[in-house]
Order: C-alpha cells, then structure tokens, then sequence
C-alpha cells in the first residue's frame, strides 16, 4: 500500500478586511504573495498529486500562487480547512474573550473531522504527496494530534505565515511529523 504525505502550509500574510467580531479574512498582501510563491517553488519539486485549500480568501489565494507553480495538479476546496479554535485551554481563556460564541461552538467538531479526512493511509501502490493550505490554528492541532501531545497544546505550536509542515502517514496509520514550521525557503525579511 502507498504512503500519503502531506505538505500542511499556512497561507501568507494577509489584510484583514472584514469587520470585528466576523471571521478574519482578506486579500494577501505582497508579502503574503511572495510567501506563498516560495513555498510554492519550494513544494514545485516534490511529486505533489493534489492541492486542498480552506474556502477563506487568504487560503485560496495561496493555493492559486503555489498551484502556478506545480501545473496540472488538481486544486479543491475544503470547509474542513477553514481557520478554527480547536480548544479553549483554560489558561489561555482571556484570549478568546472576543471571538463569538458560536464560533468557538462550530470550532469543537472540525478539527477532528478534518484530521478524519485528510490523515489516512493513502490509496493504491504510489505514494500520494498533497498539500493542505490552511490556518496556523488548525496545523497546530493537526500536528498536535500526530504528535499525540494533549489537544490544548495546539496553542502553544507557532507556526510561521508561508511556512510548512510534513507529515508521513504509512499504510498502516502510522504517522510521524517529518518537519514542522520549516520556512527556510523565506528570506529573513519575510519572517516575522
């Protein structure tokens, strides 16, 4: 059976362009633009067979940029990927004092759902390497749960705009981080 690699980027910088307390989201600045094409250009040689993206308009946006980079592989959307908090860890709950509510609520179930869908073992005999283009959030979690590290833990995993982690699941589930927060195709100005 094949291995699934996956390639969890978190989208470049962005302009946050809708009003307080609805979902952040926005264009990608210049900044956000040159990060997503490194990483694009970064990810170019690897033998990448899909791209899945969060529907926010950063996340598409960088999924556009980097998919220039690598033609022919198929884009596709995902509400699973959308930006999320996965948990509210007690010691960290003056942080979440603005977020909505039921926004917090819908939060509880995707993660879960998301690391359902895309972290199984791949189909067929060739390894499968996709792209995942999402939130710092979510990769937190995501990466805390191959890790087996407790679920607020995701909070306390920094995960840099235009940067990326790998993750090998084998054929038989088992998974393992190959590489986390790499950013080392950004120059130190794009860092932040």
């Amino acid at each position: 059976m094949a291995r699934r690699i996956l390639y969890l980027v978190r989208h470049g910088q962005y302009t946050s362009t809708t009003p307080h307390p609805e979902e952040p989201d926005g264009a990608l600045t210049d900044i956000g633009r040159q990060q997503a094409e490194l990483v694009g250009r970064r990810l170019s040689q690897i033998p990448i067979n899909k791209i899945h993206y969060s529907t926010l308009q950063r996340t598409r946006e960088t999924a556009e940029i980097i998919a220039g980079q690598i033609p022919g592989v198929p884009v596709q959307p995902s509400d699973l990927l959308r930006e999320c908090i996965p948990s509210v860890p007690e010691e960290f709950k003056e942080h979440f004092t603005g977020i909505p509510a039921d926004f917090i609520e819908r939060s509880k179930t995707q993660p879960e759902q998301a690391f359902d869908a895309f972290f199984k073992s791949g189909d067929g005999n060739d390894d499968q390497h996709e792209i995942l283009v999402s939130h710092g959030n979510l990769i937190g979690y995501l990466v805390c749960r191959v890790l087996k590290a407790p679920i607020d833990s995701w909070i306390l995993a920094d995960i840099y705009l235009g940067s990326f982690s790998q993750v090998l699941v084998g054929p038989n589930g088992f998974m393992k981080i190959i590489r986390h927060n790499d950013s080392g195709h950004l120059p130190p100005e794009l860092l932040p």
